[in-house]
Protein backbone atom coordinates (compact mmCIF):
# COMPACT_ATOMS: atom_id res chain seq x y z
CA UNK A 1 0.00 0.00 0.00
CA UNK A 2 2.34 2.73 -1.25
CA UNK A 3 0.31 5.84 -0.37
CA UNK A 4 -0.32 4.71 3.19
CA UNK A 5 3.29 3.57 3.46
CA UNK A 6 4.51 7.11 2.82
CA UNK A 7 2.62 8.23 5.90
CA UNK A 8 2.93 5.25 8.23
CA UNK A 9 6.30 3.90 7.13
CA UNK A 10 7.07 0.89 4.99
CA UNK A 11 8.56 -1.33 7.69
CA UNK A 12 6.32 -4.19 8.82
CA UNK A 13 4.98 -3.64 12.31
CA UNK A 14 5.44 -6.54 14.69
CA UNK A 15 2.94 -6.86 17.57
CA UNK A 16 4.57 -6.43 20.93
CA UNK A 17 7.30 -4.03 19.80
CA UNK A 18 5.59 -1.01 21.37
CA UNK A 19 4.49 2.25 19.80
CA UNK A 20 6.52 3.41 16.84
CA UNK A 21 6.69 7.14 16.19
CA UNK A 22 8.05 8.80 13.05
CA UNK A 23 7.15 11.94 11.17
CA UNK A 24 4.37 12.83 13.60
CA UNK A 25 2.64 9.45 13.17
CA UNK A 26 2.30 6.93 16.00
CA UNK A 27 1.63 3.26 15.22
CA UNK A 28 1.01 0.38 17.61
CA UNK A 29 -0.87 -2.93 17.74
CA UNK A 30 -3.61 -3.37 20.33
CA UNK A 31 -5.64 -6.32 21.58
CA UNK A 32 -9.13 -6.82 20.15
CA UNK A 33 -9.95 -9.93 22.21
CA UNK A 34 -9.91 -7.95 25.47
CA UNK A 35 -9.05 -11.05 27.44
CA UNK A 36 -12.21 -12.93 26.46
CA UNK A 37 -11.92 -16.31 24.73
CA UNK A 38 -13.17 -16.62 21.16
CA UNK A 39 -12.97 -14.56 18.00
CA UNK A 40 -13.71 -10.83 18.36
CA UNK A 41 -17.00 -9.66 16.83
CA UNK A 42 -18.22 -6.26 15.71
CA UNK A 43 -21.15 -5.92 18.10
CA UNK A 44 -19.00 -6.15 21.21
CA UNK A 45 -15.85 -4.66 19.68
CA UNK A 46 -17.56 -1.52 18.46
CA UNK A 47 -19.45 -1.16 21.74
CA UNK A 48 -16.09 -1.23 23.53
CA UNK A 49 -14.67 1.45 21.21
CA UNK A 50 -17.70 3.65 21.77
CA UNK A 51 -18.01 3.27 25.55
CA UNK A 52 -14.58 2.35 26.90
CA UNK A 53 -16.10 -0.64 28.71
CA UNK A 54 -15.02 -4.21 28.01
CA UNK A 55 -18.22 -5.27 26.26
CA UNK A 56 -17.24 -8.94 25.75
CA UNK A 57 -16.54 -9.19 29.48
CA UNK A 58 -19.85 -7.49 30.31
CA UNK A 59 -21.73 -9.89 28.03
CA UNK A 60 -19.58 -12.93 28.83
CA UNK A 61 -18.71 -13.55 25.16
CA UNK A 62 -17.98 -11.90 21.86
CA UNK A 63 -21.13 -11.06 19.91
CA UNK A 64 -22.00 -9.58 16.53
CA UNK A 65 -22.41 -8.17 14.05
CA UNK A 66 -24.91 -6.01 15.96
CA UNK A 67 -24.80 -4.98 19.63
CA UNK A 68 -26.59 -7.38 21.94
CA UNK A 69 -29.71 -5.96 23.64
CA UNK A 70 -27.85 -6.16 26.96
CA UNK A 71 -25.33 -3.62 25.66
CA UNK A 72 -27.75 -1.05 24.25
CA UNK A 73 -28.25 0.83 27.57
CA UNK A 74 -24.46 1.01 27.91
CA UNK A 75 -24.16 2.48 24.41
CA UNK A 76 -26.92 4.98 25.09
CA UNK A 77 -25.30 6.22 28.28
CA UNK A 78 -21.58 6.17 27.48
CA UNK A 79 -21.03 6.45 23.72
CA UNK A 80 -18.41 9.01 22.82
CA UNK A 81 -20.75 11.00 20.56
CA UNK A 82 -22.89 11.78 23.60
CA UNK A 83 -19.88 12.43 25.82
CA UNK A 84 -18.34 14.85 23.32
CA UNK A 85 -21.62 16.66 22.77
CA UNK A 86 -22.04 17.14 26.52
CA UNK A 87 -18.56 18.74 26.51
CA UNK A 88 -19.64 21.17 23.80
CA UNK A 89 -17.65 19.37 21.09
CA UNK A 90 -19.41 19.30 17.72
CA UNK A 91 -19.53 15.90 16.01
CA UNK A 92 -20.24 14.46 12.57
CA UNK A 93 -20.77 10.84 11.53
CA UNK A 94 -19.76 10.90 7.89
CA UNK A 95 -21.40 7.72 6.58
CA UNK A 96 -24.46 8.03 4.33
CA UNK A 97 -27.20 5.40 4.20
CA UNK A 98 -29.47 4.56 1.24
CA UNK A 99 -33.26 4.26 1.25
CA UNK A 100 -32.99 0.46 1.52
CA UNK A 101 -31.19 0.81 4.85
CA UNK A 102 -33.96 2.92 6.37
CA UNK A 103 -36.58 0.48 5.12
CA UNK A 104 -34.64 -2.32 6.82
CA UNK A 105 -34.29 -0.17 9.96
CA UNK A 106 -38.07 0.23 10.08
CA UNK A 107 -38.52 -3.55 10.10
CA UNK A 108 -35.55 -4.40 12.35
CA UNK A 109 -34.80 -1.39 14.57
CA UNK A 110 -32.31 -3.24 16.77
CA UNK A 111 -30.39 -4.99 14.00
CA UNK A 112 -28.08 -2.13 13.18
CA UNK A 113 -24.38 -1.52 13.74
CA UNK A 114 -23.13 -0.01 16.96
CA UNK A 115 -21.92 3.24 15.39
CA UNK A 116 -25.16 4.29 13.66
CA UNK A 117 -27.01 3.10 16.76
CA UNK A 118 -24.88 5.32 19.01
CA UNK A 119 -25.19 8.28 16.65
CA UNK A 120 -28.98 8.07 16.71
CA UNK A 121 -29.05 7.49 20.47
CA UNK A 122 -27.11 10.74 20.86
CA UNK A 123 -30.03 12.54 19.20
CA UNK A 124 -28.68 12.78 15.65
CA UNK A 125 -30.00 11.85 12.21
CA UNK A 126 -28.12 9.63 9.77
CA UNK A 127 -26.92 11.03 6.46
CA UNK A 128 -28.85 10.06 3.33
CA UNK A 129 -28.32 10.33 -0.40
CA UNK A 130 -29.06 14.05 -0.11
CA UNK A 131 -25.93 14.73 1.93
CA UNK A 132 -23.92 12.29 -0.16
CA UNK A 133 -24.87 14.01 -3.41
CA UNK A 134 -24.11 17.41 -1.88
CA UNK A 135 -20.59 16.34 -0.91
CA UNK A 136 -21.35 16.41 2.81
CA UNK A 137 -21.08 12.67 3.47
CA UNK A 138 -19.32 9.51 2.27
CA UNK A 139 -20.53 6.10 1.21
CA UNK A 140 -19.24 3.00 2.99
CA UNK A 141 -17.00 2.25 -0.01
CA UNK A 142 -15.80 5.91 0.00
CA UNK A 143 -16.23 6.27 -3.79
CA UNK A 144 -20.06 5.87 -4.01
CA UNK A 145 -19.62 3.24 -6.73
CA UNK A 146 -21.87 0.90 -4.76
CA UNK A 147 -24.68 3.47 -4.61
CA UNK A 148 -24.83 3.72 -8.37
CA UNK A 149 -25.26 -0.05 -8.55
CA UNK A 150 -28.14 0.22 -6.03
CA UNK A 151 -30.07 2.53 -8.32
CA UNK A 152 -28.84 6.02 -7.47
CA UNK A 153 -27.63 7.41 -10.83
CA UNK A 154 -27.57 10.99 -9.50
CA UNK A 155 -25.02 10.18 -6.79
CA UNK A 156 -21.64 11.14 -8.26
CA UNK A 157 -18.81 8.64 -8.09
CA UNK A 158 -15.72 10.19 -6.50
CA UNK A 159 -12.06 9.25 -6.39
CA UNK A 160 -10.45 8.26 -3.08
CA UNK A 161 -8.69 11.62 -3.06
CA UNK A 162 -11.99 13.45 -3.57
CA UNK A 163 -13.49 11.39 -0.74
CA UNK A 164 -10.64 12.58 1.50
CA UNK A 165 -11.48 16.16 0.46
CA UNK A 166 -15.07 15.61 1.64
CA UNK A 167 -13.88 14.37 5.02
CA UNK A 168 -11.50 17.30 5.46
CA UNK A 169 -14.12 19.82 4.37
CA UNK A 170 -16.55 18.55 7.02
CA UNK A 171 -13.74 18.48 9.59
CA UNK A 172 -12.97 22.14 8.90
CA UNK A 173 -16.46 22.96 10.20
CA UNK A 174 -16.71 20.32 12.95
CA UNK A 175 -14.61 19.36 15.97
CA UNK A 176 -14.85 15.57 15.62
CA UNK A 177 -15.63 13.53 12.50
CA UNK A 178 -16.06 9.77 12.39
CA UNK A 179 -16.07 7.60 9.27
CA UNK A 180 -16.66 3.85 9.20
CA UNK A 181 -15.14 1.84 6.32
CA UNK A 182 -16.18 -1.80 6.31
CA UNK A 183 -15.49 -3.19 2.85
CA UNK A 184 -12.30 -4.64 4.30
CA UNK A 185 -14.53 -6.76 6.55
CA UNK A 186 -16.61 -7.88 3.58
CA UNK A 187 -13.49 -8.79 1.64
CA UNK A 188 -12.05 -10.70 4.59
CA UNK A 189 -15.23 -12.75 4.75
CA UNK A 190 -15.04 -13.41 1.01
CA UNK A 191 -18.32 -11.68 0.23
CA UNK A 192 -19.23 -11.00 -3.37
CA UNK A 193 -18.46 -7.52 -4.62
CA UNK A 194 -15.60 -6.90 -2.18
CA UNK A 195 -12.35 -8.27 -3.60
CA UNK A 196 -9.14 -7.59 -1.73
CA UNK A 197 -7.21 -6.67 -4.86
CA UNK A 198 -9.84 -4.06 -5.73
CA UNK A 199 -10.55 -2.40 -2.39
CA UNK A 200 -7.04 -2.21 -0.94
CA UNK A 201 -5.67 0.20 -3.59
CA UNK A 202 -8.75 2.40 -3.10
CA UNK A 203 -8.42 2.36 0.69
CA UNK A 204 -4.70 3.01 0.39
CA UNK A 205 -5.24 6.12 -1.70
CA UNK A 206 -8.00 7.35 0.63
CA UNK A 207 -5.98 6.91 3.84
CA UNK A 208 -2.83 8.34 2.29
CA UNK A 209 -4.61 11.41 0.96
CA UNK A 210 -6.64 11.91 4.15
CA UNK A 211 -3.60 11.66 6.42
CA UNK A 212 -1.57 14.10 4.34
CA UNK A 213 -4.37 16.68 4.26
CA UNK A 214 -5.23 16.38 7.95
CA UNK A 215 -1.61 16.58 9.06
CA UNK A 216 -0.95 19.56 6.77
CA UNK A 217 -3.75 21.42 8.54
CA UNK A 218 -2.53 20.53 12.02
CA UNK A 219 -5.54 18.36 12.82
CA UNK A 220 -5.49 14.91 14.43
CA UNK A 221 -6.30 11.49 12.97
CA UNK A 222 -7.07 8.16 14.65
CA UNK A 223 -7.40 4.88 12.74
CA UNK A 224 -8.27 1.52 14.29
CA UNK A 225 -10.41 -1.60 13.84
CA UNK A 226 -12.73 -3.64 16.03
CA UNK A 227 -11.21 -6.95 14.90
CA UNK A 228 -8.77 -8.52 12.46
CA UNK A 229 -9.66 -10.54 9.36
CA UNK A 230 -8.35 -9.03 6.11
CA UNK A 231 -4.74 -9.65 7.10
CA UNK A 232 -5.31 -13.41 6.72
CA UNK A 233 -7.41 -14.20 3.66
CA UNK A 234 -6.73 -17.92 4.08
CA UNK A 235 -9.68 -17.90 6.49
CA UNK A 236 -13.13 -16.33 6.07
CA UNK A 237 -13.63 -15.54 9.76
CA UNK A 238 -12.27 -12.90 12.08
CA UNK A 239 -8.86 -13.54 13.63
CA UNK A 240 -7.22 -13.30 17.03
CA UNK A 241 -4.58 -10.92 15.69
CA UNK A 242 -3.99 -7.50 17.22
CA UNK A 243 -5.46 -4.53 15.36
CA UNK A 244 -3.69 -1.32 14.38
CA UNK A 245 -3.88 1.89 16.33
CA UNK A 246 -2.64 4.85 14.30
CA UNK A 247 -2.66 8.39 15.66
CA UNK A 248 -1.28 11.72 14.48
CA UNK A 249 -0.92 15.04 16.16
CA UNK A 250 -0.39 16.09 19.74
CA UNK A 251 -1.81 15.53 22.26
CA UNK A 252 -3.52 12.55 20.56
CA UNK A 253 -0.30 10.52 20.36
CA UNK A 254 0.59 11.23 23.98
CA UNK A 255 -2.82 10.05 25.17
CA UNK A 256 -2.58 6.92 22.98
CA UNK A 257 0.85 5.86 24.25
CA UNK A 258 -0.47 3.68 27.09
CA UNK A 259 -3.38 2.06 25.25
CA UNK A 260 -3.17 -1.72 24.96
CA UNK A 261 -6.66 -2.74 23.83
CA UNK A 262 -9.94 -1.41 22.46
CA UNK A 263 -11.10 -0.14 25.87
CA UNK A 264 -8.66 2.76 25.48
CA UNK A 265 -10.02 4.26 22.24
CA UNK A 266 -12.79 6.31 23.88
CA UNK A 267 -10.26 7.67 26.36
CA UNK A 268 -7.93 8.74 23.56
CA UNK A 269 -10.70 10.71 21.87
CA UNK A 270 -12.02 12.38 25.02
CA UNK A 271 -8.52 12.92 26.38
CA UNK A 272 -7.45 14.64 23.19
CA UNK A 273 -10.16 17.26 23.49
CA UNK A 274 -9.84 17.53 27.27
CA UNK A 275 -6.17 18.41 26.70
CA UNK A 276 -7.12 21.13 24.24
CA UNK A 277 -6.38 19.22 21.04
CA UNK A 278 -7.46 20.47 17.62
CA UNK A 279 -10.17 19.01 15.42
CA UNK A 280 -9.86 15.31 14.77
CA UNK A 281 -11.14 12.45 12.65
Amino acid sequence: MPATGRILGERVFHPGEGMRTAGGVNVSAIDATQGVAGLPQSGTGQTTILTGDNAPAVLGRHFGPYPHSTLRPLIREKNFFRALTLRGITCAYLNAYPRQYFEYLGRHPNLTGAFPTAWRMAGNSLNTGVELTAGRALSADCTSEGWRRMGYPDVPEVSPEQAADVAVRVLEETDFVMYEYYLTDHAGHGRAGARVEVILPILDRFIGSLAEKIMARGHALLITSDHGNLEDISVKTHTLNPVPLVTTGAPLGEVAAGVRDLTGIRGIILGHFDAGGSAGA
